[in-house]
């Protein structure tokens, strides 16, 4: 059998790690055969303590050399199982632990974007946090998917947040549905006017249920003084909002006769004004009418007299609103003729096929809105005579 140098070494490595019990107990030993020359008859007490401590210092030495042997030889038994097999093992474990966590981890990282954004949006569903908290979350993130450019505080972002939602879209906000406009010009016994009539329908959707609907209507006309008391007599104005009605011009003038006797009159009552000054006959309504619904029906009927000289429509929106049907019909007025409409959602309308625009002969124009209008100046509709520049024909 070889040896090889480290065999030949190993005791005495083995031994140098006992070192010290080997030193302590080889100092022992010398120091048990120093001679006391009371060793073996002390008279003093003292003198009986140290020689029996030094008589015991031989054994005491033995046991400390034993303790040196024994250290050694264990160490060098868990020295070989650490090198040889547990070493390995526990080397091995750690390894195969940093493996799995590492791809644990590499699968969480790699699922983290997916895991927070569904637990964004659970939290702003569930209505998590505090209402601005939510919304700063949508703002931020409608402006990462735009663009930086949003980061401006004058922006359309942040105006058509502020402007049109803030005021539309909460549960308590009022939004319009379905609305109908029907208009009929006629031929009219007075001179120099016409016989107007329209009937007006919407629904207005309010989410909460309750409140109050604000009817917020300017309307004018354009009467000669002659004729003042006779426009008078033939206005029919009324406002019925769910079943019941809010205004009946017809009533409201027989309580309030006296006071629009005058050529130049003012009257306001009940959330009615009544004005004229000579030129312009004007009816403004100002009322806050209570629903009890999410959505509640509106309807406005008028009969009435214009100028021949007015000549234009204009329907202004103070809400938005999905749906809009209209019609303009003349009716016994063979010399003049409905103009193409200018419609504002044709501007900014994604779909193109939103907007629908019907003339027949110039007698009549319909048209249709589909989807939704945003508030402000909707429709404008003009009547001209025919033959006048930019009259159109049907087209």
């Amino acid at each position: 059998m070889a040896f090889s140098m480290e065999t030949w070494f190993k005791p005495f490595a083995v031994a140098w790690r006992a070192r010290a019990y080997f030193a302590i107990g080889a100092v022992l030993w010398l120091i048990s055969l120093i001679p006391l020359p009371f060793k073996d008859s002390p008279k003093e007490w003292w003198q009986v303590v140290i020689a029996g401590a030094f008589g015991s210092l031989d054994k005491v030495s033995y046991v400390v050399l034993l303790a040196g042997l024994v250290y050694a030889v264990f160490s060098d038994i868990l020295e070989f199982i650490w090198t040889s097999k547990l070493q390995e093992e526990i080397r091995k474990g750690v390894t195969d632990i940093s493996n799995v966590l590492a791809d644990g981890l590499g699968k969480f990282t790699r699922s983290l974007v997916d895991m927070s954004f569904e637990a964004v949006k659970i939290w702003v569903e569930n209505g998590r946090g505090a209402p601005e908290e939510r919304r700063l979350i949508g703002v931020s993130s409608l402006k990462a998917f735009y663009g930086d450019h949003l980061d401006d505080e004058d922006n359309i972002l942040h105006f058509v947040l502020d402007e049109i939602l803030e005021s539309s879209a909460h549960a308590k906000a009022h939004t319009w549905e379905n609305l109908s406009i029907n208009i009929m010009i006629r031929e009219s016994p007075v001179p120099n006017h016409f016989e107007w009539e329209e009937t007006k329908k919407y629904t207005v959707v309010c989410p909460a249920g309750s409140g109050n609907i604000p009817i917020k209507i300017e309307n004018s006309w354009q009467v000669g003084p002659e004729i003042i008391q006779n426009a008078l007599d033939n206005l029919e104005y009324s406002l019925r909002i769910g079943p019941t009605e809010y205004v009946n011009f017809k009533e409201w003038r027989k309580a309030h006769a006296q006071e629009i006797q005058d050529k130049v009159f003012n009257v306001n009552h009940d959330g009615v004004r009544i004005a004229y000054d000579g030129i312009w006959l004007s009816m403004a309504i100002d009322l806050e009418c209570p629903i009890v619904r999410d959505s509640t029906p509106v309807s406005i009927y008028e009969h009435s007299y214009i100028s021949d000289q007015d000549r234009c429509y204009a329907l202004a929106l103070r809400h938005p609103t999905k749906g809009l049907q209209f019609s303009i019909s003349l009716e016994g007025l063979p010399t003049w003729a409905v103009r193409q409409p200018t419609v504002s959602a044709s501007a900014y309308a994604k779909d193109k096929d939103m907007v629908e625009i019907r003339k027949t002969q110039g007698r009549m124009v319909t048209g249709s809105l589909r989807g939704w209008n945003l508030p402000g100046l909707a429709l404008i509709a003009e009547w001209t005579p025919v033959g006048a520049k930019d009259a159109s024909p049907a087209r």
